[in-house]
């Protein structure tokens, strides 16, 4: 029976050390992690770029977009009443802005009113409810717009189209 005390001694002995090598390794793996995080923290949410830089880039952008406005100029076409292709028969009511490259263009615009006005109609009523009823099929059309009226013009380009109503009855 001693011997087997000592045994159940010896055994007691022994799995204290193991305990505490896996606490010194949950302990080691504890801070490999947070030096990680801390790592990631800095390298990402915890960056904060040179003052002098942000301050530069600032001045450019807003110079910049100054620039483009003092330049671009808008025209707004006249309110159409379109009726859509296809059934059931809806009517589209549209009114745009055309943002004009410069001034030129925009007074060459102005003087070509009426044909711009009916190509525009005419591309517009070829639609069907299905092709511009989306985001993506309003961005085509604004593009088809902006292409059909760059054709007429010879000094000016339309730079972009703004909706300032798109209803469909």
């Amino acid at each position: 029976m001693a011997d087997e005390e000592e045994k159940q001694e010896g055994q007691a002995e022994e799995k204290p050390p193991k305990n505490v090598m896996g606490l010194v390794f949950a302990i080691i793996n504890l801070v490999v992690m947070c030096g990680g995080a801390f790592v990631v923290f800095q390298q990402t949410l915890g960056y904060s770029p040179d003052k002098s830089f942000e301050k530069d880039m600032i001045e450019e952008v807003i110079k910049e977009r100054e620039e483009k406005a003092a330049e671009s100029v808008l025209y707004l076409m006249p309110a159409l009443a379109i009726n859509l292709k296809g059934t059931p028969k809806r009517q589209l009511n549209v009114e745009m802005y055309l943002e004009m490259l410069d001034g030129d263009g925009f007074e060459e615009l102005v003087n070509m009113g009426a044909e711009t006005r009916d190509e525009v109609m005419r591309l517009l009523t070829g639609k069907t409810f299905g092709e511009i009823e989306s985001v993506q099929g309003k961005l085509f059309l604004k593009e088809q717009i902006a292409t059909k009226v760059n054709k007429f013009l010879k000094k000016g380009i339309v730079k972009d189209i703004f909706f300032a109503r798109f209803i469909i009855e």
